[in-house]
């Protein structure tokens, strides 16, 4: 497992591109920040970064404060995420102020996909039930558990013992509730594995239908919502509110 100096060499190398996001009273604020070098402020160690967008009386108050930062960057196919704070600012002759962000004490490491997958949490209000087609028909609606969702498919949770023989590229219809609304689609399984204590998990495609472009449109909004919420929870957990 690579540590956190390994990952910030080589942001810092590639001259890599993070988003910050931090919670003010009026919301959540995202800045663009390029990765620079390594820097030290009275023996604290971090990394310097340069700021696009955010006043410089703004970057101020939030180092006096020690208000949190959420930081995203992209290295690949992984998606990098570490929570920090402003430690002290020095304005550059060219370009946008320069930050010493502290040093992380963890980065997390997450595969991007090319339609991401929002995990989704018992208080997200998502319901969902399977009903089938053909010789592995699942008789009547089967509840099951939405265990992440991507405007491509989804992936749910179920008794292995009350679904019966699924098998990959076996067609289901999937009614799916949230945001107050129903819709029923027409999936593929694409994986079925193993969860263990009688459980299995279904990985399902959604296939082209009349009416797919609505249906995908709500999801990407929906999974936006979700982002959003799960954004001010880290950032409230790390660090509490920022005024």
């Amino acid at each position: 497992m690579e540590s956190t100096a390994q990952v910030l060499a080589r942001l810092i190398d590639s001259s890599a591109v993070a988003v910050l996001q931090i919670r003010t009273a009026n919301g959540v604020l995202s800045l663009e920040a390029r990765f620079l070098k390594e820097g030290h402020r009275e023996g604290d160690r971090g990394v310097w970064v340069r700021l696009s967008g955010g006043g410089s009386d703004f970057i101020d108050r939030l180092i006096e404060s020690a208000a949190p930062v959420l930081a995203q960057a992209d290295e690949g196919p992984r998606r990098l995420t570490f929570v920090s704070s402003f430690l002290m600012r020095k304005r550059a002759l060219l370009g946008g102020d320069q930050v010493l962000m502290a040093w992380p004490g963890e980065i997390k490491s997450q595969e991007r996909r090319k339609s991401p997958r929002e995990r989704i949490d018992d208080d997200a209000e998502v319901r969902a039930a399977l009903v089938g087609h053909g010789p592995t028909a699942v008789q009547g609606g089967l509840p099951v558990q939405v265990w992440d969702l991507s405007t491509d498919g989804a992936c749910v949770v179920c008794m292995a013992k009350t679904v019966g023989k699924i098998q990959r590229e076996d067609v289901l219809q999937l009614q799916l509730r949230f945001g107050e609304k129903e819709y029923r689609v027409s999936t593929k399984v694409c994986r079925v594995q193993d969860a263990g204590k009688g459980l299995v998990r279904l990985g399902m495609r959604f296939e082209d239908e009349k009416g797919d472009v609505e249906f995908r449109g709500r999801v990407a909004h929906f999974l936006e919502e979700l982002r959003a919420r799960r954004v001010r929870r880290s950032l409230n957990q790390a660090f509490g509110k920022v005024a």
